[in-house]
């Protein structure tokens, strides 16, 4: 009986110790909440976030034009976003032959990539994310397709293209 009043004990204590990590991380911004996403992603060594909307219309309508090129395509296309979750600002606004993708656990490449460089990012993350994705389908970020206000770029990468137009990705 003392063994088992001992690992209640023990038990209710770790339960108190992680119930108080999760308030305190919640509470200073290291876990999100349902409201305000991504403007409550922002924390002291991580993503940043300022006046200016994260994603405007205007971005949006860009990406819709520049995938619109292959909407007339008869081949359907893996589109890997990235950031990842860029894909749901966009979604349903896709040609229907163009699916968001993400290759985890699989040896399938994307056949196109869209990339977002950000001010909003750490640079952390711009090398263990972006910078490495980028060398892990050797492509390159020559060129944003679209940018706004000269802190956030855009880059389509089409890898079956010529490498003379393969920076713009405005031509399939």
């Amino acid at each position: 009986m003392p063994v088992l009043i001992a690992k209640s004990a023990c038990s209710a204590a770790y339960l108190i110790a992680l119930s108080l990590l999760l308030v305190f991380c919640y509470r200073d911004g290291r876990i999100t909440g349902p409201n305000h996403y991504p403007q409550k992603l922002e924390w002291g060594w991580g993503m940043k976030f300022d006046e200016a909307d994260y994603m405007q219309a205007a971005d949006i309508e860009a990406i819709e034009q520049a995938l619109r090129p292959y909407a007339t395509q008869t081949k359907t296309y893996r589109i890997m976003f990235m950031p990842d979750a860029d894909a749901l600002f966009c979604y349903g606004r896709f040609p229907s032959n163009v699916v968001p993708y993400q290759p985890i656990w699989t040896d399938i490449p994307p056949d196109l990539f869209l990339f977002r460089q950000s001010r909003h990012y750490p640079d952390w993350w711009r090398t263990q994310y972006v910078e490495a994705a980028a060398l892990r389908y050797q492509i390159t970020l020559d060129q944003p397709f679209y940018s706004r206000d000269g802190t956030e770029a855009w880059y389509l990468i089409d890898p079956a293209q010529p490498l003379a137009t393969k920076a713009t990705g405005l031509q399939p």
